[in-house]
This record gives C-alpha cells, structure tokens and sequence, in this order.
C-alpha cells in the first residue's frame, strides 16, 4: 500500500522537527578548536563580541598548535538563528595561517555555530583565498581542505569537500575560489567548518579573503514549490 503525505501533515513533521531541535540546542554560542582538542567556546554578547546586537557575533581570534609550529589569526562573524528564523550565516574571514617552524606539518581548525532551529533552507558554501608565503619566497608546501557540514538535528551533513593545491615551488600568491551547494534542510541547528591543511617551511600561508562561509538562501515565493518537493523527500527518508 502505498503513503501518501498530504501538505498539513508534511507541515506538522516539520514544527515538530523544529521544536524537537530547539530543546535539543540551548545557547547561542561559536566554539573554536585546534587539532581536534577541546573547544574554546565564545558566547553572544560576551566579553569578546565586537557586534552588540543580540544573536550577531563578531570576534577575532588567534590560535597556534601545542608545538607552535604554525598559527592562526583572523575574525569570526556568525548572524541570525537567534529566533528561528532565516536566514543564518557563519563566515571565517580576513584570516592568515602561517608557518612558523621548518617541516611539513599538518593542521587542523574546526569552528562551530550553535544556534536555534532555523527552518526552510538553502545552504550554500564559499571558500575564497590564496596560498603565499609571507616573507616573500617561493611557497615550499600548501595544501588545505575546506569541509562545511550542516546539522539538522544531531548528525551532521556534509556539503562536500574543497580540495586546494598542492602548490609547492612557485612564487605566490595562487588564488583559489570555489561554492559548495547548494542543499536544502527543512530545519538546522549548526553549521561547522573545518579547515585542514598542510604547510611546510617558514612563511607559508594560507590566506582567507571574504569567507570560508556557510551562508542560508531565504526561498522566494515563487520556489516554494521546488523547497516542499525537497522537504517531502527529507521528511519521508527521516521518517523510515
């Protein structure tokens, strides 16, 4: 026999969901991590948020590894999901990774947004830079992968993987420009990126420009229908 969904009932999956996500999610906080160690979570409206406004962050941050063989510096901005509505956006930007010591060495940062359930979305993800090498030699080692991952309840989605270089031996800068995306949730909790990356002499870098950015796309009226085929088709996969 086969189901059939009628509109009120997809409707009524979807508030649920939403409301399931919102008392599983409390807080509205962006968590910072460096080779997969423990968290350094900044707060809204905490001692280092730049933006006033409730639900907008903005702080800048600097990070290194235990062995201080590279660091990082650069500004979080993460806006909206503070009331359930879209659009939600979490941008890692104006951001330099540099090699500090000799070798090649592998890295690894991780920022998470944890916001209120936001329905009817389209996600999308920017990644937009450059690889150089700070004291103006050629670029020995670059690598970097770009991972943006969104969560609709407490499993994670990924929207691909951006796979920058390798660049090794030349003069940079070499730009690098790529979109992820778009994929449609009919509610999300938190967006996640993460930045892995290898450099090698001193002076390598990887430069963010405007983003590595999840950004949400608020659906014209005119594509409602386009969004509830995708909705319906999440709704019955969630549901089995």
């Amino acid at each position: 026999m086969t189901r059939k969904t009628c509109l009120p009932a997809l409707l009524l999956s979807v508030c649920c969901l939403l409301n399931f996500t919102q008392m599983a999610r409390a807080g509205y906080s962006v968590e910072i991590s460096v080779d997969f160690g423990a968290p350094v979570i900044y707060v809204d409206n905490g001692a280092f948020d730049l933006n006033p406004a409730v639900f907008d962050m903005e702080f800048d941050f600097t990070v290194n590894d235990v062995g201080n063989n590279w660091t990082a510096s650069g500004t979080v901005l993460a806006t909206g999901g503070g009331d359930g509505v879209p659009p939600v956006s979490t941008i890692v930007t104006d951001t330099l990774i540099q090699k500090l010591l000799p070798g090649l060495f592998f890295g690894n940062i991780e920022v998470t947004h944890n916001y209120a359930a936001s329905g009817l979305l389209s996600h999308s993800a920017v990644l937009d830079g450059q690889f150089e090498n700070v004291l103006g030699n050629p670029i020995s080692y670059a690598e970097l992968f770009y991972t943006p991952r969104v969560y609709p309840e407490n499993f994670g989605m990924t929207m691909g993987t951006a796979h920058e270089g390798p660049v090794s031996g030349v003069l940079g800068p070499v730009p690098f420009d790529e979109l992820l995306g778009p994929i449609v949730l009919p509610t999300t909790i938190e967006h996640e990126i993460t930045l892995g990356f290898y450099l090698d002499a001193p002076g390598d870098a990887i430069r963010l420009f405007n983003s590595a950015e999840i950004h949400t796309i608020v659906p014209e009226p005119t594509s409602a229908v386009l969004f509830l085929t995708a909705i319906v088709g999440f709704v019955g996969r969630w549901r089995k």
